[in-house]
C-alpha cells in the first residue's frame, strides 16, 4: 500500500474478542504455563494494559489453531487450560478482560471452573478428573465455593460479540460444535449435556451466553463478569470514532464473509461505526453485504489451496485496495 501516493492511511487494530484481540489492547506481553484443549503442557501469552489490567485470550490456552484436525472433537476438549492461566494471575491484578472466540469447546466452561477449583463428583462422592462433555454423566454435584473464594475483590470484562444462546437450533452445540470436529451424533450428545449443566446451576440465562462453547454461561454467572462488545470495546480503546472522523473511505474484511458477519463480527461493528463509504475486502464470500458495505470484493485472483490463499493473502489485499482507491479517484 506503500504504493499508493497522495494518501493518508489511517491503521487500526480490529477484533472482536477472539484471536488478535491481545495485540490490539495490550502495551505488554509475558507467558505462563497452562494446558492446550487436551490438557498438554502449554506457554500462554497474556498481556498487560496501561490501566495494569491483565487480559487474557481464550484460544491462546484452548483454540481450535492448537489441535490438528484429527484431533479436533468438542466431546474431548477442555477449556481447562483458559482457567488454568486465570488462576495463576489472580494475585497480579485485580481487573481482568477475558476475551473468548476461537475456541476449540463445547464444555461450557465446566473445564474453566475446575482450573480453578470446581470440584466435580460421583453418585459415591469421587472426584472427577479432566472434565469434559465426555463423562458429564457421571457427575452427580459440583461445589464451586472454592472458586468463589478465590475471585473475591476481582472484577472480570469478559469480550465477546457471539449472540447465540446455549441451547436450541441457534445455540453453542447446533451452530458451532460442527465446525470444531463435531458430528451430527456428537451435537445431539453437547445438546444433551449443556440441558444436564444448565438444570445443575440453575443461573438466569441470557441470549448470548452460548459465546465460546457456552463458557460465557459460567463468566456471567460464577464470576459475576460483565460481558461486553469486543469488538466496540476494542475500537473503543483505540479512539476509532474521532481517528477516523476525516477519513472518506473505510477499507475493512476478514477470511470469510458470511451470515455471522452481520451478528456483532468487528466488521458489522467497525461500518456501523464509520460514516463514509465502506468496502470490505475477504478470503470468501458467502451471502449478502448489501445493506452492511457499499462494496464488497474476494481478494482470491483464481483457483488455488488453501494454504496458497493465505501466503499470498497479503498482496492479494493490498492489490485490491489500490483498485477500490483508484476507482474512488474518478
Amino acid at each position: 500500500m506503500n504504493q499508493v501516493k497522495d494518501v493518508e492511511f489511517i491503521q487500526i487494530k480490529l477484533a472482536d474478542g477472539g484471536e488478535n484481540t491481545l495485540e490490539a489492547l495490550c502495551t505488554k506481553f509475558t507467558e505462563c504455563d497452562t494446558f492446550d484443549p487436551l490438557f498438554r503442557p502449554l506457554k500462554h501469552i497474556y498481556g498487560i494494559t496501561d490501566q495494569n489490567q491483565i487480559v487474557i485470550e481464550m484460544s491462546r490456552s484452548v483454540g481450535l489453531q492448537l489441535l490438528t484436525k484429527s484431533e479436533r472433537n468438542p466431546l474431548y476438549t477442555s477449556s481447562f487450560g483458559f482457567g488454568y492461566a486465570l488462576n495463576q494471575l489472580l494475585d497480579k491484578s485485580n481487573e481482568f478482560i477475558l476475551t473468548v472466540g476461537g475456541s476449540s469447546t463445547n464444555d461450557l466452561g465446566l473445564g474453566f471452573l475446575q482450573a480453578l477449583g470446581a470440584r466435580f463428583l460421583t453418585a459415591d462422592n469421587k472426584l472427577i478428573q479432566n472434565i469434559t462433555p465426555s463423562v458429564y454423566k457421571q457427575i452427580s454435584s459440583i461445589d464451586l465455593s472454592p472458586v468463589y473464594s478465590k475471585i473475591q475483590n476481582k472484577t472480570f470484562k469478559v469480550l465477546s460479540d457471539v449472540q447465540n444462546p446455549v441451547l436450541g437450533p441457534t445455540g453453542c452445540a447446533r451452530i458451532f460444535s460442527p465446525q470444531k470436529g463435531a458430528t451430527p451424533q456428537i451435537v445431539d450428545f453437547l445438546e444433551q449435556f449443556g440441558s444436564f449443566v444448565l438444570n445443575q446451576f440453575k443461573f438466569r440465562e441470557l441470549s448470548s451466553d452460548g459465546a465460546a462453547g457456552g463458557i460465557v454461561y459460567v463468566l456471567r454467572n460464577v464470576l459475576g463478569a460483565e460481558v461486553i462488545s469486543g469488538a466496540e470495546f476494542v475500537l473503543s480503546a483505540q479512539n476509532f470514532v474521532q481517528m477516523t472522523k476525516q477519513a472518506n473511505l473505510l477499507l475493512t474484511g476478514e477470511g470469510k464473509f458470511d451470515e455471522q458477519t452481520g451478528f456483532g463480527k468487528a466488521v458489522q461493528v467497525v461500518c456501523k461505526q464509520f460514516q463514509g463509504k465502506k468496502v470490505g475486502i475477504f478470503g470468501q464470500i458467502e451471502g449478502k453485504w448489501e445493506g452492511l458495505l457499499d462494496a464488497a470484493f474476494s481478494c482470491q485472483r483464481g483457483i488455488c489451496t488453501l494454504d496458497d490463499a493465505v501466503k499470498n493473502s497479503a498482496a492479494n489485499v493490498a492489490e485490491v485496495a489500490k483498485g477500490v482507491i483508484n476507482l474512488m479517484r474518478k
